[in-house]
């Protein structure tokens, strides 16, 4: 359920992935996640080797579409997917990951519904960070893939 500021533990939450404007994304079939799309950006290593847990944006579906999601991307505008994620499939993968309700300040519609997605780095060998990539794919690839944006 959603809970402002707090630990969420059921609902669903949005990740916006990577983009696929390009042609190296092409592929027959239905979309399907990557590992890179859950993967942390520059910032969010930066704070990885500050200390802090790895930690990447997903956004709560009842307060925020897809649409609204990828406005807080950086520019430029791409076209990417927005992956669904079932929060209890999140916390039932065998890392102990946490969703917070985390809302930006911000006057943009969707704001109040970004979470934090986390613990997907700290104290973990490359191996695991793969498998929970791996698992967050899995996990995207059995529910709704949207796509968003446009081609920049």
């Amino acid at each position: 359920m959603s809970a402002p500021y707090g630990e969420m533990t059921d609902g669903t939450v949005i990740r916006v992935g990577l983009d696929i404007s390009s042609a190296d994304r092409f592929f027959p079939g239905p979309p399907k996640a990557e590992s890179g799309d859950f993967a942390l950006n520059s910032a969010e290593r930066e704070d990885v080797k500050a200390g802090k847990p790895g930690v990447i944006s997903v956004w709560d579906v009842a307060f925020t579409t897809p649409s609204e999601a990828y406005e807080f991307l950086p520019p430029p505008p791409r076209r990417r997917f927005a992956f669904h994620l079932p929060i209890k499939d999140i916390l039932g993968l065998a890392y102990g990951l946490q969703v917070f309700h985390s809302p930006i300040q911000d006057e943009r519609k969707g704001a109040y519904g970004h979470c934090d997605l986390q613990d997907l780095t700290t104290s973990r060998d490359g191996l695991t960070r793969k498998d929970i990539r791996a698992d967050l794919v899995a996990i995207a690839d059995r529910n709704a893939i949207v796509v968003v944006g446009q081609v920049g």
